[in-house]
């Protein structure tokens, strides 16, 4: 039997919906725990206040309404875009502004620039509301928040604004240079970045490729240095970046999350599991993270698993 077009139309159209509706169905479940878990787990005692536990809770309950609202409205945009025709409406449309220009439709690559110019623009002004309540309100909130509105815009183009300076010389540096050493990773350069400027929240990262690697280390982050031997571990694994579909993401979360398992296990096996510890409940908190998670929605969506399970992860492997 041929499929028609609107055969493959219709197809289209329920599976993105299968897919919204599934993606709810996890986002109620991990909502229902943020709604239900009023005390802190018992394994995480002496190591996470009720305060500061109750932060993580609030925090994560305004995302995940956020992301419920958004979510639906996105799925209904992406659903009035299809019914109505606005793709090939945009296609046309861009064939119509180069005939102005003096181009006929024979240039597809020029119309197809044109179309992605026209479509981005359609998106990022449809996505601004809801980027600007997401920083300014929820984030402004919980105390992240560190931009004006007249400077969101660094969001998008923040490698031209962030500021990479050489990290100084110092114990700090000197024990990453030594670790990077002793696990035969390439480290040519190492930058502190000015992410505070924007924001409160913390991160590291690495990049370069075979035998000439960066890390940078966000100025929020500086007293923090176990976690570059998970970072280091992960590149020693080889593992490639791939910009996944929704078919392939579940098994690129896998993949992921047993790589930040490996690494855990690697930092341990190098003597740091006291510190990688100390530094995951610090990351932790000062980015309010929730340490508990519903185990379907953790294995969906979290790359990185969760504190909690992390921590008993490291326990196993003692």
């Amino acid at each position: 039997m041929e499929l028609t077009t609107i055969d493959i139309f219709y197809s289209v159209l329920v599976f993105i919906w299968i897919l919204y509706i599934w993606e709810t169905y996890l986002s109620s479940r991990q909502h229902h725990l943020y709604k239900t878990s009023l005390h802190v787990p018992a394994e995480l005692n002496d190591v996470l206040d009720p305060e500061t536990f109750e932060k993580a809770r609030l925090y994560q309950l305004d995302k995940s309404n956020f992301g419920f609202w958004s979510g639906l409205f996105s799925q209904i945009e992406t659903t009035l875009i299809l019914w109505y025709g606005g793709i090939p409406f945009l296609w046309n449309k861009s064939g119509k502004i180069l005939e102005n220009w003096g181009y006929s439709q024979e240039y597809e690559i020029l119309q197809s620039l044109m179309f992605l110019f026209l479509a981005t623009m359609f998106s990022t002004i449809t996505n601004l509301p809801w980027g600007l309540y997401n920083t300014f309100v929820i984030e402004e909130r919980h105390g992240f928040n560190k931009q004006v509105l007249v400077t969101i815009y660094a969001d998008y183009i923040a490698p031209l604004f962030d500021k990479f300076t050489p990290l100084p010389d110092g114990e700090l540096r000197t024990k990453i240079e030594k670790l990077a050493a002793s696990i035969e990773f390439p480290l040519k350069k190492l930058y502190v970045v000015e992410g505070s400027k924007r924001s409160s929240h913390s991160n590291a990262y690495f990049y370069g490729f075979f035998k000439n690697k960066r890390i940078v280390l966000f100025d929020t982050l500086l007293e923090d240095y176990a976690p570059m031997n998970k970072e280091k571990t992960e590149d020693s694994g080889s593992q490639d970046e791939v910009k996944d579909t929704q078919l392939l993401s579940f098994c690129m979360t896998v993949l992921s999350r047993r790589f930040e398992f490996q690494a855990d296990a690697f930092a341990k096996s190098l003597g740091y599991a006291a510190s990688l510890r100390a530094a995951l409940i610090k990351l932790n908190k000062d980015n309010l993270g929730f340490p508990l998670s519903d185990w379907l929605f953790s294995a969906w969506h979290y790359s990185h698993p969760p504190l909690l399970e992390r921590m008993k992860a490291l326990q196993k492997t003692e």
